[in-house]
């Protein structure tokens, strides 16, 4: 990633996987990285002042070049970067240690937390991502065309196969974005999201990542 030490302040690298393992046709890699952020609320809350075309209410964008990643959003759209914020010092303090030592025990005993021998990698990678609380971050069409078009807060189009319920986030074309596949935030560091869903965008070439809480 370019300006690899500004991602590595606010991200936590999880997990990489073959491009062709969603899509036989794609090459490269896809890497799943965990915002450290948020320590309380949503992610992006309280940083509407940074909100643009790459972070908003409840999602981050990548540009993916070739396998690698770039932010090109505003760095001060997390808290650690703007003013000294005690909490913030703490969260991201306990949120490293936390990531150190599951990475030791996944190196050192295979596992990916203390208390079980689950390796816990994903729930899924590729098809679709179920409806979840995460669901209620995008607008629907009918949302928009009632109370108006909010750049910060991203488009989506639900979906019920055989009585199941999924959600498809979409381009600014209208487009879906394709599910790369759902991880246990949680297993790889205390108090991580309970779902990484991370979604990709062919033609502009995005990665759009989303969390999902209980």
């Amino acid at each position: 990633m370019e300006d690899v030490g500004l991602h590595l302040k606010v991200f936590h690298p999880i997990l990489t996987i073959p491009a062709a393992q969603v899509d036989p046709t794609w090459t490269g890699q896809f890497h799943f990285v965990l915002p450290i952020e948020p320590y309380d609320g949503a992610l992006g809350e309280g940083s509407t002042d940074y909100y643009g075309p790459h972070c908003g209410e409840a999602w981050i964008k990548f540009v993916r070049i070739g396998s690698k990643y770039r932010f090109a959003g505003d760095w001060r759209y997390f808290a650690i970067n703007r003013e000294h914020d005690v909490e913030a010092d703490f969260w991201y303090g306990e949120a490293n240690k936390s990531y150190a030592e599951r990475r030791r025990a996944w190196h050192e005993q295979g596992l990916m937390n203390r208390q079980s021998d689950s390796f816990g990698w994903g729930t899924a990678f590729g098809g679709n991502a179920l409806a979840g609380n995460w669901t209620n971050d995008l607008s629907l069409p009918d949302e928009v065309a009632k109370w108006g078009f909010r750049p910060s807060r991203m488009m989506r189009e639900d979906e019920t196969v055989n009585g199941v319920n999924f959600t498809h986030p979409l381009n600014e074309q209208g487009q879906r974005y394709r599910l790369i596949g759902i991880l246990l935030g949680y297993r790889y560091r205390d108090h991580g999201a309970d779902k990484l869903l991370m979604f990709y965008d062919t033609p502009s070439s995005t990665i759009l990542i989303m969390l999902d809480f209980s």
